[in-house]
């Protein structure tokens, strides 16, 4: 309202009966005087969005992850995605967060030796072909298949073994084909009956994904004429396909080896402490105190306990002592691998992870001075969109951002950095208004060749101008008089340029009738368009809020839209 009165756009001009300016003048004063201007900034939590989310993942774990499949698109508030109105966090979506902070953990952490085998029974094999499952079999009257499907989560040495019996007749046994991804693994005769059914084991390397294991019946055999009733009808059964591994040594990760190096010695607890004092620094944007340290590690620890295992046996009158200590290795690694995954799942939901809280003034403050860790904080999120590294960290101990000259010098160090790219690759489309343009759906009838291909090398040039601002390759004024370009050959064959070659992206001067800078780009025309046509009120809008920041108010009721008929449109 207080701006509103000022710029004396309300009420709005068409209104027969507005105030004078002295009285605008005064009602601005009236509320001055009640709420002062310092006062009425409340500080805002903000929730990360899921583009810092998963750049603090990337620089605090060294993992990239593709969170679009894993968490919700932001919402949009005055054009952008960091607005702290609409970073709301609901029930459903911090249970979107616990999902995902479990996933990255268990990619961050593998398992210290093999996983807990997976077992299909045969109620849940997938059958091609005719039959039935009775008393722990599955069987098949017909040639045909039975396979099972599960999901290998890290790529190494696996054992699969299938139970599998038959129902003999005619002159040959019963046959089967071992089946790995649809492919034939080796073949097989069934003796055994369906009281005593045999096993039989493949082993080998497997990648990660989605796996298929099975059987199928190569020789179905009929007679309904046989002389002895069990002699007429050959059919084959499968039990249960078990998976085992991997059998090969450990996985590790680069995470896993930094967490090693910073856990040193000393006893789980201990080492879990050293870790979540580092890693929650990081995350949190400041140091930890020793009653938070020690709450992750109490949580690590609770929830990561083992399940009662029965003693282990030993054969013969001696233990067999290098079994045993193999063993001990085997648990002490696998509590330690248990109790870090559980600990990282727990920083990466923690509130003070993903909301970004600054102190509120104290009563009766207006305003009040930002302490180290929050201009770092501000720092990093809108150079980076990312948390602040250990020298923008230390900075903040040592008081060198109370100041303007270090706040400078630290913001062109971080310009430097590739992590400012953010500024180009989501500042600057969402205030220019071309996020999320190669996803647009074009009519191929309208602009063939109009692919996602080509709609995100329209962004990619956009971005690039930006960047060379940003990093005072260009003037500021380039972004309206800039007239040269960074293309590649898609783009240059629709400006009508001479094209780099095939994957290189080179210099070329705009074609003279093109408006220069960011006002004549493709991005910017093609998001300024309706779908079938241009639109001239679009462009003058953007000019307005993009370029002026003064949007113009919306259109009166009662205005119709424009046809979209070429005929309808004519004079």
């Amino acid at each position: 309202l207080r701006r509103r009165l000022g710029k004396r756009d309300m009420p709005p001009s068409v209104e027969t009966e507005r105030p004078a300016e002295g009285e605008s003048a005064a009602a601005g004063a009236t509320i001055d005087g009640c709420v002062p201007p310092a006062a009425r900034e409340v500080s805002a939590v903000r929730r990360l969005n899921r583009v810092q989310y998963a750049s603090a993942v990337r620089d605090v774990f060294g993992m990239e992850i593709a969170m679009r499949a894993r968490l919700p698109r932001d919402e949009i508030g005055e054009g952008f995605d960091t607005t702290a109105d609409t970073l709301v966090l609901p029930p459903l979506l911090l249970e979107r967060y616990l999902i995902a902070a479990e996933e990255i953990a268990a990619e961050l952490v593998p398992p210290a030796g093999p996983a807990e085998p997976i077992v299909v029974p045969p109620e849940r094999l997938e059958r091609r072909g005719q039959g039935h499952t009775r008393d722990g079999l599955a069987w098949l009257w017909t040639q045909g298949a039975l396979t099972a499907s599960f999901e290998v989560k890290r790529a190494g040495r696996y054992r699969i073994t299938l139970e599998a019996a038959a129902q003999q007749a005619g002159p040959d046994m019963a046959r089967l084909a071992f089946l790995l991804d649809g492919a034939v693994v080796r073949e097989h005769e069934v003796h055994a009956t369906p009281d005593k059914p045999m096993t039989i084991t493949w082993e080998g390397t497997l990648a990660a994904g989605e796996r298929r294991a099975g059987a199928r019946f190569l020789n179905d055999f009929f007679d309904p004429n046989a002389g002895e009733r069990a002699n007429r009808d050959r059919n084959l059964a499968v039990g249960f396909v078990r998976i085992e591994g991997p059998l090969d040594a450990p996985a590790s990760s680069p995470f896993l080896e930094r967490a090693n190096a910073i856990a040193g010695a000393g006893s789980t607890a201990r080492r879990l402490g050293r870790v979540a004092a580092a890693f929650g620094e990081e995350l949190f944007r400041r140091p930890l105190g020793e009653a938070e340290r020690d709450a992750l590690v109490r949580t690590a620890r609770e929830a990561s306990q083992p399940a009662e295992r029965p003693a282990q046996r030993t054969r013969g009158r001696e233990p067999r002592k290098a079994a045993d200590t193999e063993i001990a290795a085997l648990a002490k690694e696998t509590e330690w691998r248990d109790g870090l995954r559980i600990l990282v799942t727990a920083l990466l939901v923690d509130p003070r992870f993903l909301l970004r809280i600054e102190k509120p003034c104290k009563p009766g403050e207006a305003s009040r001075a930002l302490d180290g860790n929050e201009i770092a904080s501000r720092l990093s999120f809108f150079l980076w969109s990312s948390v602040p590294d250990a020298e923008l960290r230390q900075a903040a101990r040592a008081g060198e951002l109370y100041s303007s000259e270090g706040v400078r010098a630290h913001a062109r160090r971080m310009l430097r950095d590739p992590r400012a790219r953010s500024l180009s690759q989501r500042f600057a489309p969402q205030w220019l208004g071309i996020d999320g343009l190669e996803y647009r759906q074009m009519d191929p009838k309208v602009y063939p060749g109009l692919d996602a291909e080509v709609l995100a090398s329209m962004r990619l040039e956009t971005e690039r101008l930006f960047d060379a601002v940003v990093r005072g390759e260009q003037p500021v004024r380039a972004i309206i008089t800039a007239r040269e370009t960074e293309i590649d050959a898609a783009l240059a064959r629709i400006y009508g340029l001479e094209a780099p070659a095939a994957g290189r992206v080179e210099r070329r001067a705009m074609h003279e009738a093109r408006p220069g800078g960011v006002l004549g780009p493709a991005s910017v025309l093609l998001a300024t368009s309706n779908p079938p046509r241009t639109s001239p009120v679009k462009r003058g809008k953007w000019v307005l809020a993009a370029l002026l920041d003064e949007a113009p108010p919306p259109p009166p009721p009662g205005v119709p839209q424009l046809p979209e008929t070429k005929g309808a449109r004519h004079g």
